[in-house]
C-alpha cells in the first residue's frame, strides 16, 4: 500500500516516515520500506533530504512547526496558571488528533540535530511560565519547566 500518489513526493516521504517511525515501537525503518510507503525510488528521498537521517529529521520539525503554529495562535486570558492549564490542554489535544506525529515528535529527537523550531516550542511555553514565575505561581525556574513539559 502507498500513500496518495497525487500528492507532491516530499508530502508522500514526510508522511510515510512519520507513520513508519511511529509504527515502528523503536525498531529499525528502512528506506525500502519509507519509498515503497511512499511510492517513490530512493533517489527521490535522497534528492529531498540528502539521507534518512534528514528525512528523520524534517518529520520532526515539520511536526513542530505545526505544533508551534497552534500555540502561536493561543490567546492569554491574563491568568498565569489558568493560562498553562490550556496550552497543556491544547498540547495534549495536539497528541490525541495526531498520535503518530506526535510520537515521532516527541520520541526521536536527536540531540545533534535537535530542530531549532524546538527551541521555538520551548521559548513560547517559558514565556507563559515567566510571567506565572513573576506572578508567584512558579517554584521551579521557567526554562527547566518548559523543557520538561516538552520532554
Amino acid at each position: 500500500m502507498s500513500l496518495d500518489g497525487q500528492l507532491p513526493a516530499k508530502t508522500r516521504l514526510l508522511r510515510a516516515a512519520a507513520e513508519l517511525l511511529a509504527k515502528s515501537a523503536g525498531a529499525p525503518v528502512s528506506t525500502r520500506q519509507i519509498t515503497q510507503l511512499a511510492g517513490v525510488s530512493a533517489p527521490t528521498l535522497y534528492h529531498h533530504f540528502g539521507d534518512k537521517e534528514g528525512l528523520f529529521d524534517a518529520v520532526v520539525a515539520a511536526g513542530f512547526e505545526e505544533y508551534v503554529k497552534g500555540e502561536r495562535d493561543f490567546a492569554p486570558s491574563g491568568q498565569p496558571l489558568e493560562d498553562i492549564r490550556r496550552m497543556w490542554d491544547n498540547h495534549v489535544q495536539f497528541g490525541l488528533n495526531q498520535p503518530e506525529l506526535y510520537l515521532v515528535m516527541f520520541g526521536n529527537i536527536r540531540p545533534d540535530s535537535r530542530p531549532a523550531i524546538v527551541a521555538d516550542a520551548e521559548a513560547l511555553m517559558e514565556e507563559m511560565l515567566n510571567k506565572a514565575a513573576a506572578a508567584g505561581q512558579l517554584n521551579v525556574q521557567p526554562r527547566e519547566a518548559a523543557r520538561s513539559i516538552l520532554a
